[in-house]
């Protein structure tokens, strides 16, 4: 067996150029995977991380007939509490061991009568406060706002979003009359002092939003001691569902759903799709990337029948034959899948601190966030390089195997 590894070891430095060329193969396929687990993988993370923020937090409270027209954003299905009100409420869901936020949130269409763009979404948030604990821009880790002050909560003031700004022609001092359905059904009219401009690298929040203050929503929409939505963050979201359980039995009240974030139709319908395309094109650049190797590999074997039928007729086995291309292929595929999880890795970890701007290279996008953030991942370095590992001595045993069996005449004449 120690001579076998010595011929082989021996093999790879007597053609260079063919061993060269393995390991070069070897190494981009490797690097190429290890880069784009990275990128499908922090592009995931990336919208999951937007949806929660934006959309469905950890867990969301929420009237049952809100559920049913929540396309519409109403006001009329507000959550309220017969015993408590919305203060003490959320300070008794704040106690819970393991929640770390609790924010009410309004969001609902609204009209525009002083501007050609006729229709916004207006956000009611506590900005300040929800933005001490967590990024709305994470390309920026930032609260996302560019330019100007939070509003006052006392006044009816707004933040706008930088495209939103542009396709209305507005700027800091600018007001927007607007109108929106009270939670009673009436017509509300009211104007905002634009204070700041907002940038969350959200092209649906950045072309659509308005935020305002939530108690002043709140009193414009006539929802005092309401709120539309509650939204808990938690410490660790794997323990959510334990948290959910206790709200529910906090509340008690049959008309509220409390619903876990990967219960909710926004993380199905978006995330979970997210999820399957990120899927698909890894595989599909997994499996351009094994040809790659497949074939490099492949033709460093049929090359060498000749001096396959030389090593047989000089009395070489079948069997010693096989483990002499098998430790040979296994020392390339070392070599390169070394490399390639090496200069893959680093690649990955750098790009990891320098998200790629999407608009900066092709405008940007409308759905989702206009940034590509990789994923520095050990596991998937090292699952990688096993792969490439195990697809390249695979292929150099499998034809070895054929060949080896030849009658050694049979392959001197090819």
């Amino acid at each position: 067996m120690t001579e076998l590894i010595k011929i082989a070891i021996r093999n790879i430095f007597r053609n260079k150029r063919r061993s060269l060329f393995c390991i070069a193969a070897i190494f981009v396929a490797v690097s190429f995977i290890v880069f784009i687990k990275g990128m499908t993988e922090g592009m995931y993370g990336n919208f999951e991380t937007i949806i929660k923020n934006f959309e469905v937090g950890d867990i969301a409270i929420y009237h049952k007939d809100f559920e049913k027209k929540k396309v519409l954003l109403p006001l009329q299905y507000p959550i309220e509490f017969e015993n408590k009100n919305l203060t003490d409420i959320i300070e008794d869901i704040k106690k819970i061991d393991g929640v770390s936020d609790v924010f009410p949130r309004i969001l609902t269409h609204s009209s525009v009568t002083n501007n050609f763009v006729k229709h916004i979404i207006i956000w009611g948030i506590d900005f300040e406060n929800e933005t001490k604990n967590k990024n709305f821009n994470l390309k920026t880790k930032s609260n996302g706002l560019i330019e100007g002050n939070i509003p006052d909560s006392n006044k009816n003031e707004c933040l706008i979003g930088v495209r939103l700004a542009k396709k209305m022609n507005l700027k800091i001092g600018d007001k927007i009359i607007s109108k929106i359905i009270s939670s009673q059904f009436s017509d509300k009219f009211f104007e905002l002092k634009i204070t700041g401009i907002f940038d969350f690298d959200c092209g649906h929040i950045d072309s659509n939003y308005i935020i305002m203050p939530f108690s002043r929503l709140q009193k414009i929409g006539v929802l005092l001691n309401k709120t539309q939505t509650l939204y808990i963050f938690t410490k660790n979201p794997k323990n959510s569902y334990k948290i959910k359980e206790i709200v529910q039995k906090l509340i008690n009240n049959p008309n509220i759903i409390v619903r876990n974030w990967e219960e909710s139709p926004e993380y199905l319908a978006n995330v979970k799709t997210n999820r399957i395309l990120m899927q698909i094109i890894y595989i599909v650049f997994i499996v351009i990337a094994s040809l790659l190797i497949i074939n490099t590999v492949l033709m460093a074997i049929y090359e060498r029948i000749r001096e396959i039928g030389i090593i047989g007729s000089l009395g070489m086995t079948s069997k010693e034959i096989v483990f002499l291309f098998f430790f040979e292929g296994l020392v390339l595929s070392l070599i390169g899948g070394f490399l390639g999880m090496l200069i893959g890795g680093i690649s990955t970890f750098v790009l990891s601190f320098f998200p790629v701007d999407l608009e900066k290279m092709i405008g940007g996008v409308s759905f989702a966030s206009n940034t590509i953030f990789v994923k520095f991942s050990p596991i998937d370095i090292l699952y990688s390089g096993f792969y490439s590992i195990l697809i390249s001595t695979l292929c150099i045993i499998l034809p070895s195997l054929k060949v080896a069996f030849i009658n050694p005449i049979n392959c001197l004449r090819k």
